[in-house]
């Protein structure tokens, strides 16, 4: 048995932090949780665990990289944001397009020009040197934050064939 449990907390440990953070806290993607939302409609922000993914299915929503790009005429229903490492664009995307189908939005706009920087984070730690020298070590990352627009089409007019 505590070879099991050895076994099941090194295999955590390879999946990595994402994964384990969806794995236990439930996301269906990762910074799903994370990425703030501001509908402009009143609908609520957050739909519970059980309604995820039941509203619109998850891989329905379109993403568009600009809004001159979105072929038809739409309503922005909510804001979503997100702030992270710029190398993590592509888990943001996927987790706007969850957000979004929880919205009952049809598709997603990310205007790559929208991420701005947000700012530099330092982190860093004592060295001691291998002659008994001390030191402070540092590094520096920006982090962007990335804005996208939920929308939904506006509804296609039906046409009647003439009558005769």
């Amino acid at each position: 048995m505590k070879n099991l449990f050895t076994i099941l907390l090194g295999s955590l440990f390879l999946m990595g932090c994402e994964s384990v953070h969806s794995v236990f806290l439930m996301e269906p993607v990762p910074h799903y949780d994370r990425t703030q939302v501001a509908t402009l409609t009143g609908a609520p922000a957050k739909v519970s665990r059980k309604q995820q993914g039941t509203i619109k299915p998850y891989g329905s929503v379109k993403f568009y990289a600009r809004a001159t790009d979105v072929p038809r005429p739409y309503t922005t229903i909510a804001i979503l944001i997100v702030k992270g490492d710029p190398g993590d664009e592509a888990h943001f995307i996927t987790a706007f397009l969850y957000r979004a189908a929880d919205l009952n939005a049809d598709a997603v706009i990310m205007d790559r020009n929208d991420a701005a920087v947000y700012g530099k984070t330092d982190g860093g730690g004592a060295i001691i040197g291998p002659n008994g020298g001390f030191g402070w070590g540092s590094s520096t990352h920006e982090d962007m934050v990335f804005r996208g627009e939920a929308i939904q089409f506006h509804a296609q007019p039906t046409t009647n064939p003439p009558a005769k």
